[in-house]
């Protein structure tokens, strides 16, 4: 090997380790801190709704995003910073649902909503929309949980 191949094969190396540590560097940037919220809005008898208004509210800062239902019925709501978020999902005569959901860093959490049909005789006024609610007992620090009494426990 004469020494102008031994030249560009230290070329050609050293041309590899940088573009693998440039690689590297670039990956670990790209880690988020965010996470996403994604489900399916359908109505009562399970059909698909398409158009309806989805709106994450950040429970810690107030920030909100909003989407809207594609054809599939389904939605996203990408790069949310994680905490706990207050989403409503809401279409024209039909009752407004809201759910309590705890976003984790890199994943994509599930809140899908089943919306039934606003009867006559119920008002439009605003009101508290309705809640339902899956916190894990690790994070319900506002709730007490209380043990059920058994017979065998005296």
């Amino acid at each position: 090997m004469n020494k102008h191949q031994r030249s560009t094969r230290t070329l050609i190396w050293h041309c590899f380790i940088i573009g693998a540590v440039l690689t590297l560097g670039v990956s670990l940037f790209a880690q988020s801190y965010r996470g996403s919220i994604r489900g399916n809005v359908r109505d009562g008898s399970g059909a698909i709704i398409v158009g309806a208004t989805v709106t994450a509210k950040n429970v810690a800062t107030g920030e909100t995003r909003t989407a809207a239902s594609g054809p599939d019925g389904g939605y996203v709501i990408a790069e949310v910073p994680a905490g706990q978020y207050e989403v409503t999902a809401a279409s024209t005569g039909l009752v407004t649902v809201t759910a309590r959901v705890l976003v984790a860093v890199g994943t994509d959490t599930t809140a899908d909503f089943d919306l039934a049909r606003v009867q006559a005789a119920q008002s439009m006024s605003p009101s508290p929309p309705l809640f339902l609610s899956w916190i894990p007992p690790v994070m319900c620090w506002d709730k007490l949980w209380i043990r059920p009494w058994s017979a065998n426990s005296r």
